[in-house]
């Protein structure tokens, strides 16, 4: 049962970070294409953690040689799948359908900035989470969205708030 839990975890963690370079990813092909990318799922368990018992780190390198760490857990006694770090910023967030990450300088009026934009292009959130090391430094946003987020709106919301990167996932199960 525990390797049912763990395996159902990596390909959640899995099918979070493929769609940095592929459009169609799904739980059914995401081991096969995060194994053909050379990911590495390693799994961490911890009965003395006051966070979560375990977790799943995925390490994934890009090909212009940058590296990222999406990490996941699954929560409580009905198994939540959470995503808790991307790249040392810390996250509670559940992943949902549609989903945009976008990375920035911390600075008052990013947040207003993204609801206001994807207000105009009529795209509700239904969630949001923003973590940041530090005041003025690198911050995360991560939100869950009803729809579908087009690239051109995306691009807008990276111009919009000074975003260095800007990506969308979307787990439609095929």
């Amino acid at each position: 049962a525990e390797d049912g839990i763990r395996d159902k975890l990596v390909t959640g963690v899995q099918t979070c970070a493929l769609p940095i370079f592929e459009d169609d990813v799904t739980y059914v092909n995401a081991p096969k294409l995060a194994e053909e990318r050379g990911m590495v799922a390693t799994v961490k368990n911890d009965p003395h953690c006051e966070q979560f018992r375990s977790s799943i780190q995925l390490k994934v390198g890009m090909s212009g040689g940058q590296n990222f760490v999406v990490e996941g857990t699954l929560v409580g006694i009905r198994k939540v799948e959470k995503i808790v770090s991307i790249d040392g910023f810390g996250l509670d967030v559940s992943p949902g359908k549609h989903m945009i990450f976008l990375r920035y300088l911390d600075k008052p009026g990013v947040i207003g900035s993204m609801g206001s934009a994807l207000g105009k292009a009529n795209v509700n959130i239904a969630g949001m989470q923003v973590s940041r090391r530090e005041i003025g430094g690198m911050a995360l946003m991560a939100l869950t969205v009803d729809d579908a987020v087009s690239e051109s709106i995306l691009e807008e919301v990276k111009q919009t708030t000074g975003a260095d990167l800007a990506r969308t996932v979307n787990l439609d199960q095929k």
